[in-house]
């Protein structure tokens, strides 16, 4: 039975599809070997796109509406280990607690600007219903925020501080910097290659490793 990861926020261009296109192909490659479904719920169908752009047959992706969603993890969840669904940013869509109702982790990124602090915690509202909706179903929820786009580490560390004090679980030293991790979305390489093949990290590199080891500790 499938994992099931929703990533989502209120706010554009905070990274979900970027993460999860890291993620999936990271997952499914060596020596991860993980069998990897992305459904793409997006308006823009991004991970849609870069699927084809990198002629991506490591995992397979999928474009759906938000309502067909539950629909599609009903029928797929036993062939695959990861399933990542792509949230759009429209909260207020017809389908978006439903479909996110059915992810048993959410991953949720975020910058550290102020709009992206108040979506975000606007959004883990949505977050602590859907958790409890599935709590009196007897189903567990694990949620993290992943901080990412940003290269003013001070500007972090205080976000840090906020999502400490507030008790909010997020991944640890996610701060990912988008500049430093383009290339490796662009070349459609999956980041454990940097390790396998000893190629040099940037800082942004190892940041994302060390997240990506705290999130493969979920899936195993």
């Amino acid at each position: 039975m499938a994992i099931v990861f929703g990533v989502a926020n209120k706010k554009g261009g905070v990274g979900k599809s970027s993460i999860i296109s890291l993620f999936a192909t990271t997952s499914s490659n060596q020596p991860i070997n993980k069998k990897v479904l992305v459904i793409d719920a997006t308006d823009n169908k991004l991970l849609t796109y870069l699927s084809a752009y990198h002629n991506e047959t490591l995992y397979k992706v999928v474009k759906s509406d938000l309502g067909m969603v539950p629909k599609i993890l009903a029928a797929e969840a036993e062939d695959y280990d990861v399933i990542f669904v792509d949230f759009p940013n429209d909260v207020n869509k017809a389908g978006f607690k439903t479909a996110l109702i059915c992810c048993s982790h959410m991953i949720i990124p975020t910058g550290v600007g102020i709009m992206d602090q108040i979506a975000t915690k606007d959004f883990l509202t949505l977050v602590e219903d859907v958790t409890s909706l599935r709590k009196a179903a007897g189903y567990n929820t694990d949620s993290r925020v992943l901080v990412t786009n940003t290269d003013k580490e001070d500007h972090a560390n205080e976000l840090y501080d906020l999502l400490n004090k507030q008790g909010v679980p997020h991944f640890e030293g996610s701060l990912l910097k988008n500049n430093e991790i383009a290339n490796a979305i662009d070349s459609g390489l999956p980041i454990m290659d940097y390790v396998t093949e000893g190629v040099g990290w940037t800082v942004g590199q190892e940041i994302f490793h060390k997240v990506f080891i705290e999130y493969h500790s979920i899936t195993e």
